[in-house]
């Protein structure tokens, strides 16, 4: 353990004001119904998210490279680095003590690099925080709570955590803040609560994750609630989530490619561009790997999807928005398609067939026209 110096001090001081206390365990806002019929959410399994970013980041790097300076991690695309000790980033424990800041198996761990102290994890995580800096500008991150959270898929558990956001002088507010539902449960995410994950690489404006995912682990991504990084990890769709199979030689499993297949179906990425032709909340059905079943009854076939968007495009989702946001932002959406790229008509219109690709959408049946 270490005390702060340098940046570290800096942007520590910018939240010491702030009075972080970790939050009541009942006080989380829900993001949306759990279902009746499996312990997978409505909003992870019967909707979409085109939400990637939150205050303009969803990364952030572990380590500085040399010869970057050794007190802040390698800036992430918008700008932000973590405050570091020796090119390793840095998590302050709410009495003060320096930890190395590393996730693991999509947990926050502060670690003593020297050995001789117990691991900064789980409930002693209450109060930390971790100290940014973009430019000039001073932030900082504080975790208000942690709870174990069940994955919505595959079994097993993962983390989540409420997490503060705080800039020089003013008030913390939280990271997520998301839409409202039912009670907060094992199976459900709070709208105010995060997931991490260390590993996958995520190209926000092109909508890609790293193909070397599993050798990389100085990055981790933060994904609220409501975006399309939480519904990944907990659907298990990240590099270390992915539950793996013994592949023949002649049929090597498509791990990148599933993975990727699935940010650009949750996206709605039919060009394979980065652009999103839906809006958050929207609701759709899926199928592939441990989505062995629709969330629910599927009406007719949205689309095809491998690792480079729709390979094939019958209805698309916001033809029947469930939302006035989605209605007012896709007043016309095929022409809008239409305009961007051009995908091929599905001729094969059994939703229940892959056509040998990765994954496979349906508008449900409850927004059918």
């Amino acid at each position: 353990m270490r005390k702060l110096t340098g940046m570290a001090v800096a942007a520590f001081a910018v939240v010491g004001t702030c009075g972080i206390e970790p939050t009541d365990p009942r006080g989380h806002r829900p993001v949306a119904d759990v279902p009746t019929g499996g312990p997978c959410p409505q909003y992870a399994c019967g909707a979409n998210s085109p939400v990637l970013e939150t205050h303009g980041f969803h990364d952030l790097s572990l380590v500085s490279a040399a010869p970057m300076p050794a007190t802040a991690t390698t800036p992430n695309d918008a700008g932000f680095a973590i405050a570091a000790s020796d090119h390793r980033a840095q998590i302050v424990s709410r009495a003060g003590a320096s930890y190395d800041l590393r996730v693991e198996d999509g947990r926050i761990i502060g670690r003593c690099r020297t050995g001789g102290c117990a691991p900064l994890r789980g409930g002693d995580l209450l109060g930390a925080t971790i100290a940014l800096a973009r430019g000039d500008a001073r932030y900082a991150i504080a975790i208000a709570n942690v709870r174990p959270l069940d994955y919505f898929l595959g079994g097993g558990q993962t983390e989540a955590y409420t997490l503060q956001w705080m800039a020089a002088g003013r008030p913390a507010e939280n990271l997520c803040d998301g839409p409202a539902g039912a009670p907060r449960a094992s199976t459900s995410l709070g709208a105010d609560e995060a997931v991490v994950f260390e590993g996958d690489r995520i190209d926000a404006r092109r909508r890609t994750m790293s193909r070397d995912a599993e050798t990389d682990d100085d990055w981790f991504n933060i994904g609220c609630a409501d975006s399309a990084l939480a519904k990944l990890r907990l659907t298990r769709n990240t590099v270390h989530s992915q539950l793996r199979t013994a592949e023949a030689p002649s049929r090597q499993a498509r791990y990148w490619e599933q993975r990727q297949a699935t940010l650009k179906m949750y996206s709605a990425d039919y060009c394979g561009t980065g652009a999103a032709f839906t809006v958050p909340g929207q609701r759709l059905v899926w199928k592939g790997d441990l989505m062995a079943e629709f969330f629910a009854p599927p009406s007719e076939l949205e689309a095809r999807w491998n690792e480079n968007g729709a390979s094939c495009l019958y209805r698309p989702r916001m033809m029947s928005p469930t939302s006035s946001v989605g209605a007012a932002a896709f007043p016309d959406v095929e022409r809008a398609i239409a305009r961007a790229c051009a995908v091929p008509t599905c001729t094969n219109l059994d939703v229940r067939d892959f056509d040998g690709q990765d994954r496979v959408s349906s508008n449900p049946v409850a927004i059918a026209r």
